[in-house]
């Protein structure tokens, strides 16, 4: 398979369901940021030396990689599944409690 297509792409780009939407459409611009995010804390976690924080990490890196994929997927039914949210309040609160628990390590400001 070869990675030109020789027809250019008139500014778009495929969505998982074959679906073409423009380059500088909010939901490209948001799996992007996503990425770049996940990225910069694969780069943090090749750097650790506390394996809690490791393990924090890693599990925010797999609620990013959910994320991205459902954004790439308009009806967010990633392989054929039902619809589901990628990031819960479960989420959030799993990791807000995360930061309270580091902050308490923290000196004070």
């Amino acid at each position: 398979m070869k990675i030109y297509t020789r027809t250019g792409d008139r500014g778009e780009t495929g969505l998982i369901d074959g679906s073409r939407v423009k380059k500088d459409s909010l939901r490209v611009d948001c799996y992007g940021e996503v990425d770049e995010l996940n990225a910069c804390l694969g780069a943090v976690r090749s750097h650790r030396e506390d394996a809690g924080l490791d393990a924090l990490l890693a599990q925010v890196q797999r609620d990013l990689f959910a994320l991205g994929a459902q954004l790439a997927d308009p009806q967010a039914r990633i392989g054929g599944r039902k619809p589901k949210a990628a990031v819960t309040a479960e989420h959030v609160k799993r990791l807000e409690d995360a930061i309270d628990a580091r902050q308490e390590e923290l000196p004070p400001l």
